[in-house]
């Protein structure tokens, strides 16, 4: 009995030793591996992707504090990153699912919240508060189902700068300004294939 439990115990120890030194190896592997490959932190795409999210942030501030101008200007730089980034994209084909996340974001900051903030502090209006509401959960929406389908559909996110700061321009009674947030909103999500 004592020579069995001793054999037990040196193929218990010879086994943990194996699974020990395969895990090393592995780690080592691993380590090696990665070691002797540059790891690239941020490609030029997810770059400009942060540019539109820090000035889409920036034009929330500016929205806050109630300087307009600035506000404006930092959506529509937005914008102008948002297209670069776009451009970019469609010629070097290199998405990552990090850089599609964060693209994601930045958009939601950038073209939904910034534009909103934006139009409610100019107008100080409790009845506009419902329409951008619905136009913050249908941009959100569009960015969810478009990361879980990898399918665009409806209006562009983007379009809301441009058009958002004509509606500030444009000083349109507020039944023109609702009709106009809610439409877009729908726009978002309708089954128009780009």
């Amino acid at each position: 009995m004592a020579k069995q439990e001793n054999k037990r115990k040196n193929e218990t120890a010879s086994i943990t030793t194996r699974m020990k030194n395969s895990q090393e190896s592995r780690i080592a592997h691993n380590i090696k591996k990665h070691s002797s490959t540059p790891q690239k932190i941020i490609s030029l795409t997810d770059f400009i992707t942060f540019l539109t999210l820090g000035t889409g942030f920036l034009s929330v501030l500016f929205s806050a504090e109630k300087i307009f101008n600035y506000a404006l200007a930092f959506l529509l730089f937005a914008f102008v990153c948002d297209f670069l980034d776009g451009k970019i994209l469609s010629i070097f084909h290199q998405e990552s699912f990090f850089g599609s996340a964060l693209r994601a974001l930045a958009s939601i900051v950038a073209f939904a919240v910034a534009p909103a903030l934006l139009l409610f502090k100019a107008f100080q209006n409790s009845w506009f508060l419902f329409p951008l509401v619905v136009f913050m959960l249908a941009a959100a929406l569009k960015w969810g189902k478009e990361l879980a389908t990898k399918e665009s559909r409806g209006l562009p996110l983007w379009l809301s700068a441009p058009l958002f700061a004509l509606l500030y321009f444009l000083h349109l009674s507020m039944f023109w300004n609702v009709l106009v947030v809610l439409a877009f909103s729908y726009l978002l999500l309708a089954r128009l294939k780009r």
